[in-house]
């Protein structure tokens, strides 16, 4: 991925925030509650412009070889702390400590040891496997995906659960341009994923068609209604992020989320823990898996 596609990237993010933007500011803020909703609005396409411009400098700063451990980074200052709340957004600290590298806290032995599948209990992946999208690489001795950890035998017990439900009562006949149906339209999502593969399956088969469907009866300008929105935007930055991962390495959907889903149970930490600190973990994985790869070379 060279400096044209990180820009690309960016600009595709940038698109879609605007675009999310005109519809906020295209709805009515005449009472006081509309003002406050329009506001929460407001910050939460602002926070996911802050998710996006720090996940793209990183891989700026990764393709000019930027020296990490010389450098203050304004946004990635505070390192990963497993003493954190799990919903809590990680702060921003300006000490002399939290300016350091987050790759330093990682040496490769324990990246390769905790996104290795060969110690993966049964009980925690189901036997059979079933692609969630056409692969983009054969297995070989040399591949990267089993070079990091992910051994082609376990890999292959790999399976996405199959967690889609029916649409909510109240979804099924909702009336065009009726605002008050659209305040009562109930996201049916998962409200505790276990693992990251739940969360993608129940984002790619349930969740995002239910989106599209809101958006085709109530127009895109509504979403801000639903009441579970920030969970699915924090949601969906966490899936559009292990699909870049996924294409960026060249590697199988199925090892990306695998490479998430072990950086999880390393941790202990929840799902809700890992889309909630989106941003200092994608430069974790990130890092590491590209310093691999060069020391592989």
């Amino acid at each position: 991925m060279g400096i044209k596609d990180v820009i690309n990237s960016f600009e595709k993010r940038v698109d879609i925030i605007t675009e999310e933007w005109d519809d906020i500011m295209k709805l009515p803020a005449n009472t006081p509650v509309e003002k406050i909703e329009r506001l929460e609005e407001k910050i939460d396409i602002v926070q996911e412009q802050n998710y996006s411009i720090i996940i793209d400098l990183n891989n700026i700063k990764r393709e000019l070889n930027i020296d990490k451990t010389q450098e203050t980074v304004v946004f990635c200052s505070t390192k990963l702390n497993d003493g954190y709340n799990e919903d809590e957004l990680i702060p921003i600290e300006g000490t002399p400590e939290a300016d350091r590298s987050l790759a330093s806290h990682h040496s490769m032995d324990d990246i390769v040891t905790f996104l290795r599948f060969d110690n993966c209990e049964d009980d925690d992946f189901p036997t059979e496997c079933i692609p969630s999208s056409p692969p983009r690489w054969e297995h070989n001795d040399e591949n990267d995906g089993d070079n990091f950890g992910l051994s082609s035998g376990c890999g292959s017990r790999l399976q996405f659960p199959n967690n889609t439900r029916e649409l909510n009562e109240n979804n099924k006949r909702p009336r065009s341009g009726d605002t008050s149906c659209a305040k009562s339209f109930d996201l049916n999502m998962l409200d505790t994923p276990s693992t990251i593969f739940q969360l993608y399956d129940d984002f790619s088969n349930n969740l995002k068609y239910q989106i599209m469907d809101f958006e085709r009866t109530f127009g895109k300008g509504q979403l801000s209604k639903l009441n579970k929105i920030r969970t699915y935007q924090r949601r969906r930055a966490l899936i559009s992020e292990i699909e870049r991962f996924s294409a960026q390495c060249s590697v199988d959907i199925r090892v990306a989320i695998g490479i998430f889903e072990k950086f999880r149970q390393k941790r202990g930490k929840s799902v809700p823990w890992l889309y909630n600190n989106l941003a200092k973990i994608i430069d974790e994985i990130d890092t590491e898996f590209y310093r691999y790869k060069k020391e592989m070379v």
